[in-house]
C-alpha cells in the first residue's frame, strides 16, 4: 500500500502555520499557489473555512508540504478522506462570498414576484442597476423551479439567434428554415409546456430601431400559457419608457402591474454578510459603502473588491491599506 497521506484538517494546519510564518521561501500562501498553482482565495478558504478542495488538489498540497516541509502523514488515507462527502461550498456561494446567496429583502420579494408572475401568462419585467443582483436571483429562480428557463441577450443577437437560444435554453433543436418557421415550432413547444416562464436576461440588448425581436417575444407569449420576464438595465426601462414596440411598453407594463425593480441591498445586510470576516472598522465602512452604491456596481463591485482583499489578507484581518490597495488594483484593472 502507498505511503499514507495527511488528512484535511493536517493540510489545513500546515497552511495556518505558513501563512503565519511566511513559510520556508517567505512567500507566505503565494508560494504555495505558486508551487502546486492552487489559486490563493482556494487556499484562504480552506484555511479560514475548512472548505476541502477536490481529492486531486488536497493530494498536491499533501505532497508538497510534505516534501517541502517533512509534516508527518496522516493515519487516514486522503482517498478516504474524499470520499467523505465534501465540504461543498454553501448552497449560498453564488455572490462569490464564502459562498453564500444570501436571502436579502430584495431576492426574497424578486422570488416571491417572479412566482406571482407566473400565475398571469404575462409579459413582465425586472430592472435595475448592474450589480443589484438581478442575474443571481435569476439563475437560481430558474434552479429552484422547474419549467423555468434563462436566455442570456447578446449585443447583436438577430431574431433567429433569439429564438435558437430559446430552443437550446428548452433542451431541443429547431429545424433548419425561416424564422416563421421557427416561430410556429415554438409557438408548439410551450403549449405543450403549459405553466412555463422564459427569463429574458440583459434584454436590453434586443432594443433598437428593429424592434421585431420583442414583438415576437410578445406574440411567443401571447399566444401560449406562457410568461416572460424581460430583465435588464435601466436602457431597458428607457427604451421601453420612450416607446418600446407596438405591443409593449412601460406605460402597459405598470398600469398590469408586471414590474419588479431591484433596489439592492441595504447596510444592515452587507453588515450581516461582513460579521465572519476580520475587517478593520475602515474596511468594513468602505465595503458597506460600495455594495450599497447602486448607481456605480453596487454588489458587483463589493465582491469583487472582498475577494481581492481576502486573497492579500491571506486569512489575517483585512485592514484599511488592504482595503485602499485593492481599490488601486481594481480602478487599475
Amino acid at each position: 500500500m502507498e505511503a499514507r497521506r495527511m488528512d484535511r484538517e493536517q493540510v489545513r494546519g500546515a497552511l495556518r502555520r505558513i501563512r503565519d510564518t511566511k513559510g520556508n521561501d517567505g512567500k507566505g500562501l503565494a508560494g504555495v499557489e505558486a508551487a502546486t498553482g492552487i489559486s490563493r482565495p482556494a487556499l484562504s478558504q480552506l484555511v479560514n473555512n475548512g472548505y476541502m478542495p477536490d481529492s486531486r488538489k488536497l493530494e498536491t498540497l499533501a505532497q508538497y508540504l510534505e516534501n517541502e516541509y517533512g509534516v508527518e502523514p496522516a493515519e487516514q488515507e486522503i482517498a478516504d478522506s474524499a470520499a467523505e462527502p465534501a465540504a461543498e461550498m454553501p448552497v449560498e456561494n453564488r455572490f462569490g462570498l464564502g459562498g453564500r446567496i444570501y436571502s436579502t429583502t430584495d431576492f426574497r420579494r424578486a422570488i416571491n414576484t417572479m412566482d406571482s408572475f407566473r400565475r398571469r401568462n404575462a409579459m413582465c419585467v425586472m430592472i435595475g442597476c448592474p450589480g443589484t443582483g438581478k442575474t443571481t436571483v435569476l439563475r437560481e429562480y430558474v434552479r429552484q423551479r422547474d419549467n423555468t428557463y434563462y436566455v442570456n441577450c447578446w449585443p447583436y443577437m438577430g431574431t433567429h439567434d433569439l429564438l435558437e437560444s430559446i430552443a437550446e435554453a428548452m433542451g431541443f433543436a429547431l429545424k433548419p428554415g425561416s424564422v416563421m418557421r421557427a416561430t410556429k415550432q415554438l409557438l408548439g413547444e410551450l403549449n405543450n409546456r403549459p405553466g412555463a416562464m422564459v427569463i429574458y436576461d440583459e434584454a436590453e440588448n434586443l432594443r433598437g430601431d428593429n424592434v421585431k425581436k420583442l414583438d415576437t417575444l410578445r406574440k411567443l407569449c401571447d399566444e401560449t400559457p406562457t410568461t416572460a420576464l424581460l430583465a435588464g438595465t435601466l436602457v431597458l426601462k428607457d427604451a421601453l419608457t420612450k416607446g418600446g414596440t407596438s405591443a409593449l411598453n412601460m406605460a402597459q407594463i405598470t398600469r398590469r402591474n408586471c414590474l419588479i425593480e431591484m433596489k439592492g441591498v441595504q447596510e444592515s445586510e452587507v453588515r450581516e454578510m461582513l460579521r465572519e470576516y476580520d475587517l478593520s472598522d475602515g474596511a468594513r465602512k468602505g465595503l458597506i459603502q460600495i455594495a450599497t452604491d447602486v448607481m456605480h456596481g453596487g454588489m458587483g463591485n463589493f465582491v469583487e473588491l472582498l475577494n481581492i482583499c481576502l486573497d492579500v489578507a491571506q486569512g489575517g484581518q483585512i485592514t484599511d491599506a488592504i482595503f485602499r490597495g485593492a481599490k488601486k488594483y481594481k480602478l487599475l484593472y
